[in-house]
Parts: C-alpha cells; sequence; structure tokens
C-alpha cells in the first residue's frame, strides 16, 4: 500500500474492509476476515482454491494456484484471479465511492462472471 501513499491517493490507515488492522496486499487478499468469507464460500465448487489460502505468503499461494491443470485451461487460477480483483475493487468502491456489499454479494459477482467465462469457453 505503499504505492498508495507515494501517489497521493485517498487511503486510509487499517483495513477498510475490516478496519481492524494495517491494510497490506497480503491483509487485503487473504488475511481479512471479509475476504476469508469470500473464499471459503467457493471451497465447495473450487476446493483447491480455497486450500491454497492455507500458504502465509501470497507468491506461495498463487505459486500452488498456478501448478494446478485442470482440462485446457488453469480454472482455478482464473478464479482466484477474479475473486481477489473483486475483493480489490470492493475496497476501492469502500473508498472512492463510499458504498459497501457484504462478502455473499462480492462472491455473487465473482460467480456471474465464471459462469459467463465457462459458457464462452464451450462455444
Amino acid at each position: 500500500m505503499a504505492e498508495i501513499k507515494m501517489h497521493g491517493w485517498p487511503h486510509g490507515e487499517f483495513c477498510c474492509l475490516w478496519d481492524q488492522v494495517v491494510e497490506t496486499a497480503l491483509h487485503l487478499v487473504l488475511e481479512c476476515p471479509f475476504s476469508k468469507s469470500i473464499w471459503v464460500s467457493f471451497q465447495r465448487d473450487r476446493p483447491r482454491v480455497a486450500a491454497a489460502l492455507q500458504d502465509v505468503y501470497i507468491k506461495g499461494w498463487w505459486a500452488i494456484l498456478m501448478k494446478i491443470k485442470n482440462g485446457k485451461r488453469n480454472l482455478d487460477s482464473a478464479v482466484a484471479s477474479m475473486v481477489a480483483w473483486h475483493i480489490w475493487q470492493e475496497r476501492n468502491k469502500r473508498v472512492f465511492k463510499n458504498c459497501s456489499s457484504m462478502p455473499v454479494g462480492v462472491a455473487a459477482v465473482v460467480r456471474s462472471e465464471l459462469a459467463l467465462l465457462l459458457e464462452i469457453d464451450r462455444e
């Protein structure tokens, strides 16, 4: 988050999703209870995505996901990318637009986009 400060963009010191700890990339994507609830919601249909959360470093987490191959594409890495992106988008909505969604709403958007991706893949 040092880059955000360097550019002078609006930000708070604490995580705007949880407001309990200093906001870092690791916390925002993997450690924040808000984010974890989104990841856990994918545990049943994408268990390897949620299982990768056991790693304590983003680099290790991503390395685990990149090793997973299921079919033509690495669908788990696509899901993980979508989840991480939408967590970041939720953070930005709160900072810049002063509006928020619940974790279930963020997960629903990811599922909707994933369905579109799978539909395109079938064509």
